[in-house]
């Protein structure tokens, strides 16, 4: 069956805070894909600007009725309809109604490391897992955001799909350029020291409080700068005030971090779980140093020569071919690291900016943005 035959559904939980949801705000962008594409969401909270010409807000007055609601509309897709599923409770609802004889043709999207999802979720976790491991054979095609995330869904649930592909999340390459190059107020950095930009949701996955150890450790050297919110901003601020911190600052959420990432020139996470990246995408469009820690997926895939190639030491830092890599939680390792950038940052900013332009120009939105277009036309 034709594409132009099909009625194509985008399915997420929202376009608020999220990597998942800005990579979905950002396909309605492309014009082939927003004029055959219907996007689902279940509340209106739109973080992000999104184009989108049809869209299907699935909100009830409660969450339980909201997913009923979503569940009967996916039953009633017959099998010229194609759903495209963003993220857990899109893909769990699709697959269910597959699983209740629903005809339409169900792709999902990978967004995480399954592996780090389920790793604290003891009995409860196991349950989850063994269960949704079966729902997803219900899929026809799936997409992972990078390659380690397919050995990592392997690893977790024990199966390969015969029918998926890998696309990266799309940038757009130019506008993070431009405004990159806004002016900054000088008095927001700290002379001699090396002024580390830390951007995203300030939650446990981001291992935020990793930073206090870390900013002691190097106060000297260095000071770090928050761009972000989350559920852990209120106690990270009564933290770095309690222990008398003064070489941390939280900015919150600003509408422009890119300018600063570029100004300061180097780019730390801690993180301790991913799927593709942004933030470490985005700075190295801003020709900022990156620091990231090894975790599963993505950081490995893009900053490395050949991922699998690579094994982290404890205690230790690697410098890769685009940026410079730690252990997870290893804060002796990313001492180690910080101190390295002090003493030769002009080098490696240098060095890492031109050995990734190859590899930020094949993240271009429009190419990106049409291999998804593309994999909506592969429908069984």
């Amino acid at each position: 069956m034709d594409l132009e035959k099909m009625s194509t559904i985008i399915f997420i939980n929202n376009l608020g805070l999220g990597g998942a949801e800005r990579v979905v705000s950002r396909l309605f962008q492309n014009r082939d894909i927003n004029d055959i594409a219907t996007l689902w969401v279940f509340n209106d909270n739109f973080f992000y600007d999104c184009t989108a010409k049809k869209k299907v807000i699935l909100s009830k007055k409660y969450k339980l009725l909201t997913y009923i609601n979503a569940l009967i509309k996916l039953l009633k897709l017959d099998d010229t309809k194609l759903v495209q599923a963003h993220l857990n409770l899109p893909i769990l609802l699709s697959t269910c109604a597959k699983l209740f004889g629903a005809k339409f043709n169900l792709k999902t999207v990978h967004c995480f490391a399954y592996s780090s999802f389920y790793n604290r979720r003891g009995f409860l976790g196991k349950s989850h897992k063994f269960i949704f491991s079966k729902l997803l054979k219900k899929a026809d095609f799936h997409t992972f955001k990078s390659r380690e995330m397919v050995d990592d869904f392997v690893e977790t649930f024990g199966w390969r799909p015969e029918r998926y592909s890998v696309i990266y999340n799309p940038y757009d390459i130019e506008n993070i350029t431009r405004l990159s190059n806004e002016v900054v107020n000088q008095c927001d950095l700290k002379n001699n020291k090396l002024n580390v930009a830390i951007v995203g949701r300030l939650n446990i996955s981001k291992r935020s409080f990793d930073v206090i150890e870390l900013a002691l450790g190097t106060s000297d050297i260095a000071h770090y700068h928050f761009f972000g919110d989350g559920p852990l901003k209120e106690d990270l601020l009564k933290e770095v005030k309690n222990r008398k911190i003064n070489n941390v600052t939280v900015h919150g959420m600003i509408k422009n971090p890119f300018k600063y990432v570029r100004k300061m020139g180097v780019y730390l996470s801690l993180s301790e779980s991913e799927g593709f990246p942004n933030a470490l995408i985005e700075s190295m469009i801003c020709n900022a140093i990156p620091i990231h820690s090894d975790c599963k997926t993505g950081p490995k895939e893009i900053l490395c020569d050949n991922y699998k190639d690579y094994s982290s030491i404890k205690s230790e830092f690697s410098v890769q071919k685009r940026g410079v890599l730690f252990p997870v939680g290893d804060m002796l390792g990313a001492s180690k690291a910080i101190l390295y950038v002090f003493e030769n940052y002009v080098e490696l900013r240098e060095g890492f900016n031109s050995e990734s332009r190859e590899f930020i120009d094949s993240l271009a939105f429009d190419k990106i943005s049409q291999e998804y277009y593309l994999t909506l036309n592969k429908h069984s």
